[in-house]
């Protein structure tokens, strides 16, 4: 066994009085309990590095969610004024209205679905 320096010379477990070796295997005891501690709260430390990134990652992803989500609340009053002005529109253009404009017929030479005639050199929309 090692020798310690305690009383001021070195002795041996074996030289030591009973009650100090009771003593010292209790410090052994206590020792290795507190190295198993200590491994145990390295490990658990790991694991908790290891836990915290996806919740890191995920934090970020609310984040950028509750962006969106408050744009898109902007949104909601000006979407809402558009729907008035559309459902506006589609009364006031429900309403038939005498119009100057007038299509005319074009002559049976013109071609179909055409915007011009070459034929007869009208426009058919005036």
């Amino acid at each position: 066994m090692a020798a310690w320096n305690i009383f001021g010379h070195e002795t041996t477990a074996e030289k030591l009085p009973a009650e100090l070796r009771a003593i010292l295997a209790e410090m052994k005891r206590e020792r290795v309990a507190f190295e198993a501690l200590t491994n145990a709260a390295r490990d658990s430390s790991q694991n908790l590095a290891q836990l915290t990134q996806p919740v890191t990652e995920a934090q970020k992803v609310v984040s950028e969610l509750q962006a969106r989500v408050k744009s898109l609340e902007r949104l909601v009053p000006v979407l809402a004024t558009l729907d008035e002005q559309t459902e506006n529109v589609a009364k006031v253009s429900a309403v038939p209205k005498r119009s100057s404009l007038r299509l005319r017929t074009a002559p049976s030479s013109c071609a179909p679905r055409s915007t011009s005639c070459a034929a007869c050199s009208n426009r058919r929309w005036r």
